[in-house]
């Protein structure tokens, strides 16, 4: 096993419950590997900044620098309070994504680069995935409807909801754009070349780690990018079938049964 020096989590189905909280379990082996010298990111599709990532609570903004928010969309810093580096789809391609989507009966969400405020198609208000997103945001939310006309919007990430093959495939294609996606259904939408991998690169020229030298842990095809070029790739039990296909190390157990806890407490740890 390769000396892992840096360890980059996933939130939502791998260290916290899908769209909630922290599992419990995984605070107390987090804080140990941190005691012991092993750096510690998050690098999430979620936003950096938001309630449920609960990490003033637990005192991860005082034991972590980074968290890696919207894919590599918004890397921030924690204990300035500040985004280091901004990495947005533009306001003219965004607009392009917002009406390919309504013509496609699609719905549509994107993180503004400010931090506070949100942009939706009215169409997304009332479907179960808007209700679960909004679970992260406390800010100002605006409809695409009554904003395009002066439309300057910059955003680290784009979500589209009850999307299609066929949609997703198109924005790609036609505008440059990364995105991943587990049923074709919610697909996060990112700049080209913006992603976890990318994240992970970033990672290692702040820390000076090899990326060789770290371990990444997830359960989604966002998280793919990260598993597949970090030195110690991570599966759980609960990850998409590509990504225990790449595994360097599996975990037979699911998120809220500890498989963070196990890996950490197994291979950083050493107390098991």
């Amino acid at each position: 096993m390769k000396e892992i020096k840096l360890l980059a989590l996933d939130m939502d189905g791998t260290s916290y419950h899908k769209m909630a909280g922290i599992i419990l379990d995984n605070v107390e082996p987090i804080k140990k590997a941190i005691a012991k010298g092993v750096k510690l990111a998050f690098v999430t599709g979620r936003p950096a900044v938001s309630k449920l990532n609960e990490l003033e609570k637990y005192g991860f903004d005082k034991d972590i620098e980074i968290i890696v928010g919207c894919n590599g969309g918004c890397i921030y810093d924690l204990k300035n309070h500040k985004v280091l580096e901004s990495n947005c789809i533009d306001s003219i391609t965004a607009k392009a994504v917002f009406n390919e989507a309504l013509k496609n009966d699609a719905c549509m969400w994107g993180y503004t680069d400010d931090l506070n405020k949100v942009v939706v198609t009215k169409n997304s208000i009332n479907s179960k995935d808007y209700i679960l997103e909004k679970g992260f945001f406390d800010g100002e939310v605006l409809f695409y409807e009554d904003v395009k006309d002066d439309f300057s919007f910059k955003f680290f990430k784009l979500l589209g909801f009850q999307g299609n093959e066929k949609l997703y495939k198109s924005l790609e294609e036609n505008f440059n754009l990364n995105i991943s996606t587990n049923d074709n259904l919610i697909g996060e939408i990112n700049v080209k070349g913006i992603n976890k991998a990318y994240a992970l690169k970033w990672l290692s020229n702040f820390y000076d780690i090899p990326v060789d030298n770290m371990a990444a842990i997830g359960d989604g095809m966002n998280d793919y990018p990260m598993i597949q070029i970090a030195g110690v790739g991570v599966g759980i039990a609960n990850s998409v079938q590509p990504i225990k296909d790449i595994s360097d190390v599996y975990i037979n157990k699911t998120n809220v049964e500890g498989a963070v806890k196990e890996f950490i407490e197994t291979y950083i740890l050493g107390e098991k």
